[in-house]
């Protein structure tokens, strides 16, 4: 992403980063004039217990995503964008996605490499069920059977799952016959043995195609198959995976697995690495969705994790979800942040050039960085009460009725966002009296609140961008 000796008028992920900012706000102008919105209830409530209220504020946040970014020149002179205020909803907005699939394919590359030397077999495996009418039935049913084929190969059970040692997967979704949502899941993972995914007796299946001078058809390969059997009133050749995957999901057997090496070279870690792009590629691609799919995507997926990491990639986990680059990375591999610039969006212009008198997103300095972590530990313990709160609600939903469950969900936004004021509040005015008792800054401490804010940080929208 970045560009090293490049004049910071013409830095080129500014031109990337517009052309999808442009992309953005297309989708927030399908969505905001589609007849999935126009015709909402104001009393809605979906099954995600997401209101109205709270799809419009998504929306906004989509309308806001990377209207400012923070770019920072190392010692080597390159620039590189460290963060912005990005709207968290990489189902929907290309900003995100395309920020966290280069992050995770950067995050995973070391511990791709360390796998495949330590003797790991790679697979690409992509998980599929029966359709669903619903894009919530469709995802939350493909991850409970994905919890249920792990759970056949853990504490000693004999499924395939035990041999997984490490990998991740993430959800694709795209409409299919019939206009129901189809879901799937691609995985990558790492086996400490050989996963058993035979369908047919190579030996067998290779002398008939011999004997035969051509390629076997279908009714053919089911006499060499392993295990015959029947699927829906069709005759199916089984594997062992596949039987599992039949048992986890109870209405599917479509299990695709394949080894990954490079059919030249047989190198297993450069193919692992092309996996990891395919896995971790866009949930959605914005250009395939109506307005109408895109407030049905926010509808539906809210809240559902659409990426888990598993083994020994769990630790990962959470550094898999950060849109910010790390500091200390930044540090090692380009030297020390010499400069801070920034850009700024406008709909006349789209960026700005770089501006070095604008104020960080975050606080960097020492004195910020005890408070700051202290903000955001209490913010937490408020955002985890009111997801607690949402969820008890949305559970006595048939109880309560739309219109009221509705008005109580709105109620909890409201009461958080009130909360975590407070926090945020309290934060700069300890903030200021540090800066002010280190010498730091020269302002007395009885300013009135709209001058405090000249001297606050981070602005209070990009901390409350979870609610």
């Amino acid at each position: 992403m970045h560009q090293e000796n490049q004049p910071k008028s013409v830095f080129s992920p500014l031109r990337d980063y517009n052309h999808r900012r442009h992309f953005a706000l297309t989708i927030y102008e399908a969505a905001i004039k589609s007849a999935a919105w126009t015709t909402l209830p104001d009393y809605h409530v979906g099954p995600t217990g997401l209101t109205k209220s709270d799809i419009k504020d998504k929306l906004e946040r989509l309308r806001a995503c990377c209207t400012t970014l923070e770019i920072h020149e190392h010692q080597d002179e390159s620039l590189r964008i460290h963060t912005a205020n990005f709207c968290g909803l990489p189902a929907i907005c290309p900003l995100d996605a395309h920020r966290l699939q280069a992050k995770r394919v950067k995050l995973f590359a070391e511990p791709i490499e360390q796998a495949v030397k330590d003797g790991l077999i790679p697979y690409m495996v992509t998980f599929t069920v029966s359709s669903r009418p619903t894009l919530h039935e469709q995802i939350t049913h493909l991850k409970k059977s994905l919890i249920r084929w792990r759970k056949l190969g853990q504490h000693g059970r004999p499924g395939e799952y035990g041999k997984v040692q490490a990998g991740f997967w993430s959800f694709e979704t795209k409409r299919g016959e019939g206009g129901k949502w189809h879901a799937h899941a691609h995985a990558l993972i790492f086996c400490a043995e050989p996963l058993d995914y035979r369908t047919y007796n190579a030996e067998k299946m290779h002398a008939l195609s011999r004997k035969l001078g051509r390629e076997l058809t279908r009714e053919e390969l089911l006499s060499v198959a392993l295990d015959p059997g029947n699927f829906n009133g069709s005759p199916i050749a089984w594997s062992k995976a596949s039987r599992e995957w039949h048992a986890a999901t109870g209405d599917s057997c479509d299990l695709e697995i394949s080894p990954c090496y490079d059919p030249y070279t047989l190198d297993r870690e450069k193919a692992a690495m092309h996996g990891a792009v395919e896995v971790l590629k866009y949930i959605h691609k914005g250009n395939h969705l109506t307005g109408d799919e895109i407030v049905e995507v926010l509808d539906q997926t809210a809240g559902l994790r659409l990426f888990n990491t598993v083994g020994t990639f769990r630790k990962l986990q959470k550094q898999a979800h950060d849109y910010r680059d790390s500091i200390a990375e930044e540090m090692k591999t380009r030297g020390p942040v010499t400069k801070i610039y920034w850009a700024r969006w406008s709909e006349t212009c789209g960026y700005s050039e770089l501006s070095d008198t604008d104020r960080s997103l975050l606080d960097l300095d020492e004195i910020a960085t005890e408070l700051h972590k202290a903000a955001l530990s209490e913010q937490g313990k408020q955002l985890g009460i009111y997801k607690r709160r949402r969820r008890q609600i949305r559970d006595r939903l048939h109880d309560l009725g739309q219109d009221y469950c509705a008005y109580l969900l709105n109620g909890s936004k409201a009461d958080f966002r009130a909360h975590a004021a407070k926090i945020w509040n309290h934060y700069r005015h300890q903030l200021l009296a540090a800066r002010y008792a280190a010498g730091s800054i020269a302002p007395p401490l009885d300013l009135p609140p709209e001058q405090i804010e000249l001297f606050t940080a981070p602005p209070p929208e990009m901390a409350l961008q979870e609610a």
